[in-house]
């Protein structure tokens, strides 16, 4: 008797380096650990830490999770791994380095009010570039109250 092998199982492989893809490798089911996060943390504001060693899937947790969460909420991802330490000297530069990312994360979000919300962020950058860190919050706040 011939069995019928779906071939991009076949292709799936164990991956021991970077992120995860379910179409691409083996891994754990997230869909428990998603919806968890999303009912006890994120709905109710709250904020979370996700921290284990390397190759624990902390990056493909957090990819994972922006995907779960983009049709309910406007979903950034920042990478401060990126910023340079020049960029932390104080809160003026931080400041700039900060909405530059911010920016540039907003190119990529899927909101239908994103381009609204980047020239939120654009305007206080032109208005504001020798601001500290209480006109970026207040910044921020506006663009959270807007979203």
């Amino acid at each position: 008797m011939w069995e019928v092998i779906d071939i991009e199982t076949l292709r799936r492989r164990f991956n021991i380096t970077g992120s995860c893809n379910p179409k691409n490798h083996y891994m754990v089911g997230l869909d428990s650990r998603l919806r968890k996060i999303k009912e006890i943390y994120v709905d109710d504001g709250n904020y979370f830490v996700i921290n284990r060693g390397r190759q624990y899937g902390k990056t493909t947790t957090l990819r994972a999770l922006e995907g779960y969460l983009e049709d309910d909420y406007i979903v950034l991802s920042l990478d401060f791994q990126e910023v340079s330490t020049k960029s932390f000297t104080d809160e003026v530069t931080f400041s700039n380095a900060f909405t530059k990312k911010l920016s540039k994360a907003f190119g990529f979000a899927k909101a239908a009010d994103k381009e609204a919300l980047q020239k939120m962020l654009s305007d206080f950058r032109e208005q504001n570039s020798k601001s500290g860190l209480d006109e970026l919050f207040e910044c921020l706040s506006r663009i959270c109250g807007n979203a």
